[in-house]
């Protein structure tokens, strides 16, 4: 422990390199003396444009998340709906719901759905047969199609 303070006390002595003297920026130098420094920031003119523009938009929103689209169905139409078909074994029991499904193109009896328990499937309407579940993923299926032209 003593060689390694012998040879640090020497080093202790050592300062840091002496700085280089920063250019001048004044009259000396061609430049204009003393130029003032401007302030980085937003100026309150700039803050209050952005404000107002906020609250129009905010109001916007407001207004159009109150209102309901006209091309939507109306409860009074929904409740005359009918069930056609219901096809109860497409998913899981023990984790029920479908999230998403879509028709084949180019075969309109071929069904694909995706569920809440991790699967898609493929179900065929004309013969009521599960065609295929398909497996292996690993959250909710929400969102499924069919290959435009297979």
């Amino acid at each position: 422990m003593n060689r390694t303070l012998a040879t640090l006390k020497p080093q202790a002595g050592i300062v840091a390199a002496p700085m280089e003297p920063k250019p001048q920026y004044g009259v000396e130098a061609g430049g204009v003396a003393d130029q003032p420094v401007e302030e980085a920031g937003m100026t309150p003119e700039v803050i209050q444009k952005l404000q107002d523009k906020a609250t129009l938009l905010t109001t916007e929103r407001k207004k159009r998340g109150k209102s309901v689209p006209e091309e939507l169905v109306k409860p009074e139409q929904v409740r005359q709906f009918q069930t056609l078909a219901s096809h109860p074994g497409l998913h899981s029991a023990s984790v029920p719901g479908i999230l998403s499904m879509d028709v084949c193109p180019t075969d309109t009896s071929k069904i694909l759905t995706g569920g809440n328990d991790k699967n898609a499937a493929i179900f065929n309407k004309d013969t009521e047969q599960v065609i295929t579940i398909l497996k292996g993923h690993t959250k909710k299926v929400t969102s499924v199609i069919y290959h435009p032209e297979e």
